[in-house]
């Protein structure tokens, strides 16, 4: 047995991972204020101790469901700032997160791919990166979601080559149902497999509007070439964000680099022992079910500048990143997570404003623009050369500010709906695209399409209704797709159940097989009368004509 002091004798502990462990019986007391990473691996959760881990940064839970008291738990982690969950039931999940979270990663569990579909609702206020294994439907209810990352590779490895082609594109078309509740995300990424998946059942995309209003990059694996896709999941991916691109690396900017949710490849988490890491300058420690070794007294003789030399070596990083399948994945340092502002606080206002423009900006053509915007000219100057054919100046501040210009005008002017479109709206893009003019460039292309937005907006008197027909429209596809959803759940119980019958009608030929014999047995015993005698009456045949 492993004894309860061995958890409040570790002051200086960071990182903690537990493997098959009944806490939820156990008495244990986890008095461990530095602890900062926390694992458990199939593990009852402990009920009440969950205040003791208030300095928690990183949260685990491997091999069991989420728990039904979750958000007790993380009502706890005031500081938790990343989060892996496991699940393993087709249930329905409300999680309310911490303030401070981060990195959210949810998991289902291979073994229960048949049993349905979960269904998570997740709010967390500064959520930053989600990563997906597997396929279950959920909402992510956050203001600014900027990377989601898509997994299946691992999930469907497990089971594919054990299931019929009719189940296998049954969990596809469940791929579709998980995507509209990640409208938010800034970043879309997706691995080899789930990109695959989606082209294979574009075609229950065709008319289906674009959740992804916010979207800038979609980031493709390798081995999977943007010629390939089809152009029902390319409008359904892009439809809604005019400037969104396609893409094979994300580009490196200051909220960018906080992505990926710390556990999903985390070395340590994923240690094959059961084990205590101490990262501060101590010795490591080792749990192994039956043994438990701890050099106090190196803990205590431990140089303490030697100590803070290595915690400053660990601390040098912002980010780390890791090859999986193709897939960067980039790991946040929770112990360095800063708004990029605060580290130009009380700084000269220019010298800080020069440093950000130098961080944010690119080069177009030898012009030095903000890099956002570098994707964007090179789409103009792909379709609409003529743009710049006029466009020359010797002041190379005042070429930034034009080149800046155009692009932001263009970008908000895509981003307006037919809805929100009024006069004073297209009177106001007159005058800026006027300007535009007068500056050298021609956008006669994006004028033309503004007059007609005009003729149309005004002019015509049947749009409304053609509004209200699209409206249901989509009303009807969401219902199409909700009913052919319901039918293949039934098409699935349907073969279940025509297979229980087979197995029946097997089983009473079997039955009736061995009763011709248990009758022939009797013959050979007893004589022809006996087969008789067995199913009638003892006085059969007695006065019976011969």
């Amino acid at each position: 047995m492993i004894s309860k002091s061995w958890f409040r004798c570790l002051p200086a502990l960071t990182t903690l991972r537990l493997d098959d462990w009944l806490l939820s019986k156990s008495s244990f007391s986890f008095r461990l204020p530095a602890l900062t990473t926390l694992c458990l691996s199939h593990t009852t959760l402990p009920e009440k101790s969950w205040k003791e881990f208030s300095n928690l940064l990183s949260l685990q839970l491997e091999g069991e469901d989420i728990p039904h008291n979750i958000n007790d738990i993380l009502s706890a982690l005031v500081c938790l700032q990343n989060l892996t969950l496991c699940l393993s039931s087709a249930k329905v999940h409300f999680i309310s997160c911490p303030p401070q979270l981060l990195n959210l990663s949810i998991r289902t569990s291979f073994r229960h791919h048949s049993y349905g579909c979960s269904n998570i609702v997740v709010s967390a206020a500064k959520l930053c990166n989600f990563t997906s294994f597997g396929i279950f439907t959920a909402t992510i209810g956050v203001p600014e979601l900027e990377n989601v990352n898509i997994r299946l590779r691992e999930w469907f490895e497990s089971w594919l080559d054990n299931i019929d082609l009719e189940r296998k594109k049954q969990n596809y078309r469940r791929l579709i149902n998980l995507l509209p509740g990640l409208n938010y995300a800034k970043n879309l990424t997706f691995d080899l497999k789930s990109i695959e998946v989606l082209n294979e059942i574009s075609s229950l995309l065709v008319g289906l509007p674009s959740p992804f209003f916010k979207l800038k990059h979609v980031k493709l694996p390798r081995g999977f070439e943007e010629s390939t896709i089809s152009c029902a999941l390319r409008s359904y991916l892009l439809g809604g964000s005019p400037n969104a691109t396609f893409v094979t690396k994300l580009p490196q900017s200051g909220t960018e680099g906080r992505w990926g949710p710390v556990g999903a490849q985390d070395p340590i988490m994923h240690s094959g022992c059961r084990s205590i890491l101490m990262n501060n300058g101590v010795e490591d420690c080792m749990i192994d079910a039956d043994r438990f070794r701890h050099n106090n007294a190196s803990v205590e003789g431990a140089d303490k500048d030697q100590a803070s030399s290595l915690r400053g070596k660990r601390d040098s990083g912002l980010w780390r990143s890791y090859e999986n399948n193709g897939v960067e994945d980039f790991m946040v340092d929770v112990d360095r997570v800063r708004h990029i502002d605060a580290s130009v606080e009380g700084t000269d206002k220019d010298q800080a404003s020069s440093s950000r423009g130098k961080k944010d900006s690119g080069l177009w053509r030898s012009h030095e623009v903000d890099s956002e915007f570098v994707c964007l000219l090179d789409r103009i100057m792909h379709k609409y050369p003529e743009t710049f054919e006029h466009f020359t100046t010797k002041n190379r501040k005042l070429c930034t500010m034009n080149l800046n210009m155009l692009c932001t005008s263009l970008n908000d002017f895509f981003k307006i709906t037919m809805a929100n479109v009024d006069l004073e709206i297209i009177g106001g893009y007159r005058e800026v695209f006027s300007y535009l003019q007068n500056q050298g460039f021609n956008v006669s292309w994006v004028v033309d399409r503004l007059n007609y937005i005009e003729h149309l907006r005004f002019s015509k008197p049947l749009i409304n209704e053609l509004h209200s027909i699209d409206c249901h429209i989509d009303d009807t596809k969401t219902n199409l797709q909700e009913l052919q959803a319901r039918a293949d759940d039934a098409k699935v119980k349907l073969l279940d159940l025509l297979a229980c019958v087979d197995d029946a009608k097997v089983k009473l030929h079997d039955k009736q097989t061995l009763r011709m014999e248990k009758l022939s047995e009797i013959e050979k015993a007893f004589g022809t009368k006996s087969t008789n005698l067995l199913v009638g009456c003892i006085g059969d045949d007695l006065l019976s004509n011969p």
